[in-house]
């Protein structure tokens, strides 16, 4: 199974004229944006599993178009490589020149799990060689595994995170997750509930097989592909402002590697949110190997303060913004960011940062 998911956590910004894309991928036809996921689900015995995309050069000009992988998560002894200018395990594909308006069907993603379950992502970033700020990238997900975390729609779930605002003292419950089970057997699942923060006076547990728990649950038997509805999580935000970050792992009783995580993230604030693509600033690259610039793209400016926020909710990086900004420029270590802007009374969702 195939299938394209857009991320919210991961989006590759970077400097254009402001219309349309320089380089362009597709997968099945597909237009992808920065930052796409494409998921393809199978089962640990198989042989090769394989993402094939189309790259174009969308500009007037020659271009010297070189792709990168980087490693996200593994699956245990797999093996894996890509095709692009030649076949290679390295992480670096080589370089192909297309002309102007050309399309290569040359680019491959390929892993063989070894007979191993488990999830592997890999960020696949294209660069023109004459300017590495224009690139676009995308991340290819292998699963194996006997079952998946569905959302309502009935879409895989892979390694995902949910955010949910809401005011201190607020109840926040979580139920949009459901479990496929994919084989032909009967599994018997367990979660495994996280914490890598918790705000000051919050509390969480979460529901499974219509039992409470706050740790590790009892396993629950799923019958051969069938759909379990009954995980739930139950958030009470405590008095103060505050992030929490809870992990809940999924993982067959019998077969612990054959396992799924999902994120969620609980931020309460005591000011209000506003729905923007935040077309004041660009954020680039992303993801950086240290050196992040948010710089600046129009003329109006409406907010007043840059948050940077690590993946355990505490602060690393406040910057005040000037009518007159232009651009900030600093080094991050590695790790997952999350940014977001402030004005006097309001503040923009947060948006993820990865530093590699």
């Amino acid at each position: 199974m195939k299938k394209i998911i857009l991320v919210f956590f991961i989006t590759f910004l970077i400097i254009t004229d402001g219309i349309g894309q320089n380089i362009q991928l597709r997968y099945e036809g597909q237009l992808l944006e920065h930052g796409d996921e494409i998921i393809m689900t199978g089962q640990a015995d198989l042989f090769d599993m394989a993402i094939d995309l189309e790259v174009k050069n969308n500009t007037q000009n020659t271009a010297s178009i070189s792709c990168r992988r980087y490693e996200l998560d593994t699956i245990t002894m797999s093996a894996l490589y890509m095709c692009w200018a030649n076949c290679t395990v390295l992480p670096f594909g080589g370089t192909v020149v297309l002309e102007p308006q050309e399309t290569s069907d040359l680019f491959s993603a390929h892993i063989n799990p070894n007979g191993h379950f488990g999830v592997e992502r890999n960020l696949y970033t294209f660069y023109n060689e004459q300017n590495p700020a224009d690139s676009m990238s995308f991340i290819a997900v292998f699963t194996t595994t006997n079952f998946v975390p569905v959302d309502e729609a009935g879409e895989p779930m892979i390694h995902q995170s949910v955010e949910f605002w809401g005011t201190p003292n607020a109840a926040i419950g979580y139920d949009g997750l459901k479990i496929s089970n994919l084989s032909v057997n009967d599994l018997e699942i367990l979660v495994e509930q996280e914490i890598v923060e918790l705000a000051d006076g919050a509390d969480v547990s979460f529901q499974w097989g219509g039992l409470t728990y706050h740790e590790l649950s009892e396993p629950v038997n799923l019958p051969a592909l069938s759909l379990d509805s009954s995980f739930a999580v139950d958030y009470q935000a405590g008095s103060e402002l505050g992030i929490s970050i809870i992990k809940y792992h999924f993982f067959e009783e019998s077969n612990p590697e054959n396992a799924h995580q999902l994120t969620l993230i609980f931020n309460t604030t005591s000011v209000g949110l506003v729905e923007t693509k935040l077309e004041s600033f660009r954020v680039y690259p992303n993801p950086s190997h240290g050196m992040v610039r948010f710089g600046k793209v129009g003329e109006n400016q409406p907010y007043s303060e840059l948050l940077i926020f690590g993946v355990d909710g505490k602060l690393v990086f406040q910057q005040m913004l000037q009518s007159n900004t232009e651009s900030i420029d600093f080094v991050l270590p590695k790790g997952l960011y999350m940014y977001q802007f402030l004005s006097h009374d309001s503040q923009t969702r947060g948006r993820k940062l990865i530093v590699l």
